[in-house]
């Protein structure tokens, strides 16, 4: 029997909805790579409703979406702060001569920032709107609120797509830091809405999936430079030593070649494979 588009997106719900439950504990304990897969999570609901909006009340998944965007700003503040943190230790042990000794001090605000992120994501998960929001996941998984039952959502999940594809299909190379940031978005939206519909549609579909993958994860490091090097060019105006202000500019070089790599060698190869399977999937 061929499942209805309600059963595949209950099914989706249903899973995204166990990995909040499975890494609660795990979050309010800081743990990074659950705070990761939580957020992922969020992430994928918030995709996965967008995708279905035209099958459901409408009303019903703004609100929902809402709900989930609160939840993800407060993961995504401790989450952000997790990979700078870890990102910039691992270049600062990786410098040479007597750079790396010198940099005592110079993360010490990041740390005290996400000390801080991370008790208001706990708060937040001690509150009563997150048991409510946990419930109406719960809720959506067993029975969302369906508005056409005629709708394909194998045709939806294309439509992000074609959203994609209208900003163009060449190499954006061309594109500002915070548009191609916001072209990551796109490109994760059409690869969410893929795996939405990949048990329906196939080879071709995960194709497209890991091709979109890759894409995210290219732009998603050119992003980190971008960031990195905002954060850096602050601290080291807070730094209290000028050996430790002499790291962030060493620092702050390695982001820009790091930026320069991801946007000129990296991207173009990812985004023809992604044009390419996305025709084919579609």
């Amino acid at each position: 029997m061929t499942a209805t588009a309600t059963d595949q997106l209950q099914t989706a719900l249903r899973r995204q909805f166990d990995e909040l439950v499975r890494t609660e504990t795990a979050v309010r304990h800081g743990d990074a790579e659950a705070v990761h897969d939580m957020r992922v999570a969020v992430r994928r609901l918030r995709s996965f409703l967008r995708t279905a909006k035209p099958m459901l009340d409408e009303r019903w998944v703004e609100s929902l979406r809402d709900e989930l965007d609160w939840l993800g700003q407060m993961l995504g503040a401790v989450r952000d702060l997790d990979v700078l943190s870890a990102a910039l230790k691992h270049q600062i042990e990786e410098l040479h001569g007597g750079d790396a000794g010198r940099s005592s001090g110079l993360l010490e605000p990041l740390k005290s920032e996400h000390d801080e992120a991370h008790a208001r994501l706990v708060e937040g998960l001690n509150d009563e709107r997150y048991a409510k929001l946990l419930a109406a996941v719960e809720a959506a998984a067993e029975a969302p609120p369906s508005r056409r039952s005629d709708k394909s959502l194998r045709k939806l999940a294309k439509k992000e797509l074609r959203r994609l594809r209208k900003r163009g299909t060449d190499v954006p190379l061309w594109l500002s830091d915070e548009q191609l940031h916001k072209r990551r978005i796109r490109v994760k939206r059409a690869r969410y809405a893929a795996e939405l519909v990949e048990p329906s549609v196939g080879k071709k579909a995960s194709r497209f999936i890991d091709a979109a993958k890759d894409v995210q994860d290219v732009l998603g490091d050119h992003q980190d430079a971008v960031v990195a090097a905002h954060r850096l060019r602050l601290l080291a105006r807070q730094s209290k030593t000028r050996g430790a202000a002499l790291v962030a500019g060493r620092l702050l070089e390695q982001q820009e070649q790091r930026r320069s790599r991801t946007r000129n060698h990296e991207l173009p190869p990812a985004w023809h494979r992604l044009q390419k399977t996305g025709k084919r999937a579609w």
